[in-house]
């Protein structure tokens, strides 16, 4: 009995040794890949930056002729080594320049080798090559973009591809039809976060707005907005993108969406009521609709609401407001309480938060209403926020 337990124990000594030789092994061989792939990828940045600093002096330095010669005939570390010297010469070049640049570029093989490595069944690659098309953002690839995000979105990839896809096409919108376009293919996908679909939305109105102005721009934003049911998540990202825009004539527009959502018992009434409240904080005008927008947006019963009215009165400086901030700072929600007082900093009446404060420390004050203890303590933060921040 003895001479087995004896055994066992021996054999359980040897599988506790080979064990840890074996974790010893992977954990070298982690580290062996770890170093081969940091070696790797220090290689390839080094090889990129002297590609790219070699081709911005060939754009810089010889002649058109000269300069498509160069370009004739490129490995893949010297297309993007190329395409990043060329973008980054394009960004503070004048125009003529830049179409030099441009019919350098065109005349390489570079546009060719990405639009086919575009269509590769890696995901990785298909992306590196809508980059690198994007970079070189010629106009006559938008629609091959929004062909690809077609594409992508077929494959029920995880949105990334089609976000890059829809991005370059947003660059290069130059009038209405590129907004719809885009606007569908947003609202057709339902995997881009509402962020991401506002920032689209407002990189193709600039381009739009640069060409035609900002009346045509409101003109295509109204016909949207009539396009789209409210209920759809591209509607509330039409309104927030109106604010991002500063499209200050659209005022009333807003001031009509709110009221009917206010009206309304749909459960996305809120989220629309806050899209509006969102975009008056980005106007350069303050409107009697906006005021009148955030006074009501004030008292709803969402929370949220009430905090986003906050929110934007302070973006607005809305002075008027003094009172009805002064009141929310001792509504029943923390964020509530928080942007009122930041509201009020924001509008210049730090002098009141501070006497908010001390009237809330002492003890012979007749004023119930100063001696709400969370009052004091949001306006106590919201002054330490500043000077923290100073």
């Amino acid at each position: 009995m003895n001479t087995l337990v004896f055994s066992n124990g021996t054999q359980i000594k040897e599988i506790l040794v080979w064990a840890i030789v074996v974790i010893v092994i992977l954990f070298l061989m982690i580290l062996l890949v770890l170093w081969i792939s940091k070696t790797k990828t220090e290689k390839h940045a080094k090889a990129l930056r002297n590609s790219t600093v070699k081709f911005r002096n060939i754009f810089l330095n010889n002649t058109f002729s000269v300069a498509v010669g160069e370009v004739a005939s490129l490995s893949k570390i010297d297309r993007d080594g190329m395409i990043s010297a060329y973008r980054e010469l394009y960004l503070k070049s004048s125009k003529e320049v830049k179409d030099k640049l441009i019919a350098i570029v065109s005349s390489s093989d570079a546009i060719p080798f990405y639009l086919e490595k575009a269509k590769k069944r890696n995901s990785d690659q298909r992306l590196h090559a809508y980059l690198q098309l994007n970079r070189i953002g010629l106009a006559g690839l938008k629609d091959f973009f929004f062909e690809s995000a077609e594409k992508e979105a077929e494959k029920n990839d995880d949105g990334k591809l089609i976000a890059a896809c829809l991005l370059s096409a947003a660059k290069l919108s130059v009038d209405e039809n590129d907004i719809n376009k885009l606007v569908y293919y947003i609202n057709k996908n339902g995997k881009l976060a509402r962020g991401l679909q506002e920032g689209l939305i407002v990189q193709a109105a600039k381009a739009v707005e640069a060409v035609h102005g900002d009346d045509a721009l409101v003109q295509i934003f109204l016909k949207l907005m009539i396009k789209y049911e409210h209920e759809s998540s591209i509607y509330t990202s039409i309104i927030s993108t109106i604010g991002k825009l500063g499209l200050d004539s659209m005022a009333v527009q807003l001031a009509n969406i709110y009221s009917k959502a206010c009206n309304s018992t749909s459960k996305d009434a809120s989220i629309i009521k806050i899209s509006c409240l969102r975009a008056f904080g980005g106007l350069d005008s303050v409107s009697n609709q906006a005021t009148q927008s955030l006074k009501s947006g004030f008292k709803d019963n969402d929370w949220k609401v009430r905090a986003t009215s906050c929110v934007s009165a302070g973006l607005l400086h809305l002075t008027a407001l003094n009172e009805e901030l002064t009141e929310l700072l001792g509504d029943k929600a923390y964020y509530v309480r928080l942007n009122a007082a930041r509201a009020l900093m924001q509008i210049g009446s730090r002098v009141q938060l501070e006497k908010i404060v001390a009237s809330s420390t002492n003890k012979n004050n007749d004023n119930n209403s100063e001696l709400d203890p969370y009052r004091k303590s949001v306006c106590h933060y919201v002054l330490n926020e500043e000077v923290n921040d100073a």
